[in-house]
């Protein structure tokens, strides 16, 4: 608490929580781990899940509200994200998409914010849910985004964020059936046409018998060259017939044209 003239500035809150936190946790920093008992130690692990996640959906909400009003603009920063990697030492992109993430949520998930600060949900499952909920189509009714949503938030408790990332390519299929097919036929379309527009064939001959080839194919034609050049690299077996022609044997032998050799002897006698 600060005092100025006859004026109280009381601290916020949530400032004096992560003062207190810090206390505390000094308070422990020099304490050793080792006369934990399993049950202690289980039990701690857990704690500090939920503390972290609790820690990181208040991060998200004082972030948000440091972007939205300007908060580092009286110190000369040029962005709030600018602030928090010189300040904290993090890299321009990672604060920059904490500023996004964090912005994101304040603005379109609330709920998510609430799961992270009651402990209940992990940092990188709250990321999959975000991403997953704003990539629905624009078509997509509010209402539907929203069932979207709380169905991967009771999915997080029993999946991880690699998993949710899974559920969350598919969750319309699962809230509004008629709609997913349409975003995946639309996915599909797109993946297509980014493999054709992609695509790149080259092929140079080093003067030695030997020719080397870099190559960007869809799928489905990499498929196709890959059984073309298949059946050249590994050709039949060679086939030897013999044939009794007037006291002479013939041999022919029938071989693919990379394996013919470049003279073979056709009569024995």
């Amino acid at each position: 608490m600060t005092t100025t003239g006859q004026h109280v500035d009381r601290e916020h809150p949530i400032l004096a929580a992560y003062a207190q936190l810090e206390a505390v946790l000094a308070g422990v920093a020099q304490s050793p781990a080792w006369s934990m008992g399993d049950l202690e130690a289980r039990e701690a692990l857990l704690a500090d899940a939920r503390v972290r996640s609790q820690l990181e959906g208040l991060g998200i909400r004082v972030l948000a509200h440091a972007h939205r009003t300007g908060a580092a603009d009286s110190v000369g920063a040029t962005s709030v994200a600018s602030w928090l990697a010189h300040h904290t030492r993090v890299t321009a992109v990672e604060a920059h998409r904490r500023v996004k993430h964090a912005v994101a949520v304040e603005e379109r998930h609330g709920p998510v914010e609430a799961a992270l600060v009651a402990g209940d949900l992990r940092a990188g499952q709250a990321h999959e849910i975000v991403w997953a909920v704003d990539a629905l189509p624009d078509e997509v009714d509010p209402a539907v985004r929203a069932q979207a949503r709380e169905h991967l938030l009771a999915e997080a408790a029993h999946h991880d964020a690699k998993a949710l990332r899974v559920l969350g390519k598919r969750v319309l299929d699962v809230v509004a059936p008629e709609a997913g097919e349409a975003q995946l036929a639309q996915q599909l379309d797109a993946e297509e046409k980014a493999a054709e527009a992609a695509q790149r064939f080259t092929m140079s001959d080093d003067g030695h018998g030997r020719t080397y080839g870099r190559f960007t194919l869809p799928t489905w034609k990499a498929d196709f060259l890959r059984k073309a050049l298949q059946a050249h690299a590994s050709p039949p077996a060679a086939r030897v017939v013999v044939r009794l022609r007037r006291g002479w044997v013939r041999r022919s032998v029938t071989t693919s044209p990379a394996t013919r050799p470049r003279s073979s002897p056709t009569l024995v006698g």
